[in-house]
């Protein structure tokens, strides 16, 4: 489907079970999939049974703190620009209850650094992540990074 210029299968989740709002994304060639509930869960267990792996979730902040909420989240990519701004009432990347004490946050392992023209992108995992992996893996075919800091031109 070639739906909000995306090319490949784009499937859309909800719990409306009204086709009529759903029929123009269906002709523009999107998949509907009405779920008794949309939750993370709910959409990673449809899309794991589908065989998919592997899931960028891109959204505001009531959509990242439903995944950290339920402990789904393994890797962290963040966009860091060089302005300021904040306030009692300005939007947050975690929203929902979030976390209000240091002891709380999900803990990241920093994998890289580098600058996207003006910006800079954080690569991290949920910390132990990896090493957890490494322990699963043939020894050998894994070996320890240390953080990099690219400038990309």
């Amino acid at each position: 489907a070639k739906l909000f210029g995306i090319r490949g299968p784009v499937i859309l989740y909800t719990e409306s079970r009204a086709s009529r709002p759903a029929d123009p994304l269906r002709r523009a060639g999107a998949e509907v999939v009405i779920l008794d509930a949309v939750t993370p869960e709910t959409v990673l267990a449809d899309l794991h049974a589908r065989e998919v792996r592997s899931v960028l979730v891109e959204g505001g902040p009531t959509v990242a703190g439903s995944f950290l909420r339920q402990g789904l989240i393994e890797r962290v990519e963040a966009h860091l620009a060089p302005a300021l701004f904040g306030g009692a009432s300005a939007p947050a990347a975690i929203g929902g209850e979030g976390i209000a004490l240091l002891r709380g946050a999900l803990k990241l392992d920093l994998r890289g650094v580098r600058r996207l023209g003006r910006d800079l992108q954080i690569l991290a995992f949920r910390a132990g992540l990896l090493a957890a992996l490494a322990k699963r893996l043939t020894p050998g075919t894994l070996q320890k990074k240390e953080p990099v800091i690219t400038e990309s031109t």
